[in-house]
């Protein structure tokens, strides 16, 4: 997270998850950057590794959220606590916090405003509580912001930071990925190795039994066997305790990774909303600003060409003038795009009316097609580009 939360525009239910969601991962942060100021000069920068190890979770993710608040809530004996309040209040309003971060993300939550108010209060008792002053600070502005709402207000929505925040957890999303891609070659490996040392086991116990049958069990083959056998038996331990931790690091990059789409998916959510309705409402209202980089990963399939020769857009497909069919809308709305596309080249318009075209790698949003919009074109939903 950027350290700010995106705020809802209005009285609107996946707002106002994007903005519970992002509150969860912004407290688990600060609330992970406080503990690690007090334990990592005690007891060293890998303690929450250690940690992880003791409750037989595996190496905890520091940027993973859930651990930070269910080690305090689930081990009274846990070093966490020493920094947090030692209040039935405080933890109850924790424990809290955990079951509408488990609601959300199973889906088991339906948010109003009424309630985002009440929960996002939580959120501030929670801070000033501790304190992480940080977190109080933007949890404050949030719930004062809401309050607004409750009262009639609207507002426009942050594109800029939730075009950020998304880059940022797409770049987290397919770090986790890559992550989880080289532990699947490691347990692969630690599989084969493992199956090879049983198996290795298993003849030495045969040729031990073998010889101490003919030669007794004192022999020294035998004895040289079990010391073998022992090592062999060692490296089994090893493997299974390595194999052990590397699942249970994979199962926390999953849950994190889980959060992290689910939180992409409510931003890209959010933003196909508030386009279509900016859109629907007139270009004046438009969250995207002709020449901002276009976020989706569509570019419409409807291919027009911009001419900077003529000042005209044709269908490529028929070669025909726009001109000719929808009149003198079309000089203005070329003149407007060659401004952003003073090359020329293709366009493309997608079902909302969004025309975009590229400027050098990367996609430009040119401004609205709705006056030169064929009247009966399907609407594609839009989905969220992997890379910005």
């Amino acid at each position: 997270m950027s350290g700010k939360l995106i705020l809802p525009s209005h009285d609107d239910e996946n707002q106002f998850e994007q903005l519970l969601f992002g509150s969860v991962m912004f407290l688990g942060e600060e609330l992970f950057k406080l503990y690690d100021s007090k334990f990592n000069p005690i007891n060293g920068p890998k303690w929450y590794v250690d940690l992880g190890k003791r409750r037989d979770q595996g190496p905890y993710n520091p940027n993973d959220p859930s651990w930070v608040l269910k080690e305090p809530l689930f081990y009274p004996d846990s070093l966490t606590r020493l920094v947090l309040p030692k209040t039935k209040k405080f933890f109850d309003s924790l424990n809290n916090i955990l079951t509408i971060r488990n609601d959300l993300m199973h889906n088991q939550l339906k948010v109003t405003l009424k309630d985002t108010i009440t929960i996002v209060g939580i959120f501030v008792e929670i801070s000033e509580s501790i304190p992480l002053k940080v977190c109080a600070s933007e949890f404050q502005k949030a719930a004062e912001h809401l309050i607004r709402l409750q009262s009639g207000n609207t507002y426009e929505y942050n594109y800029q930071l939730l075009n950020e925040q998304q880059r940022a957890l797409e770049e987290k999303s397919a770090e986790l990925e890559e992550e989880k891609n080289i532990q699947k070659i490691l347990l692969r490996e630690k599989d084969l190795l493992l199956s090879e040392a049983m198996q290795q086991v298993s003849s030495k116990e045969l040729e031990i039994l073998e010889i101490s049958n003919k030669l007794g069990k004192k022999d020294k083959l035998v004895k040289k066997l079990d010391v073998e056998k022992n090592k062999l038996e060692e490296k089994i331990r090893k493997l299974t305790e390595e194999i052990k931790t590397t699942k249970q690091e994979f199962e926390e990059k999953e849950s994190y990774e889980l959060l992290i789409e689910k939180l992409i998916s409510l931003g890209n959510l959010n933003l196909r909303s508030e386009l279509e309705d900016h859109i629907n409402s007139g270009p004046s209202e438009h969250s995207l600003t002709p020449g901002d980089i276009w976020p989706f990963e569509e570019k419409g399939d409807w291919r027009l060409t911009l001419s900077p020769a003529s000042r005209q857009i044709y269908d490529t497909k028929s070669n025909e003038s726009l001109q000719d069919k929808f009149g003198e809308v079309v000089g203005p709305l070329a003149a407007d795009w060659l401004k952003i596309k003073p090359g020329g080249g293709r366009v493309f318009v997608d079902s909302y009316g969004n025309a975009v075209g590229f400027h050098g790698d990367k996609l430009i949003y040119l401004g609205s097609a709705k006056a030169i919009m064929p009247p009966s074109r399907p609407r594609v939903p839009l989905r969220r580009r992997v890379n910005f």
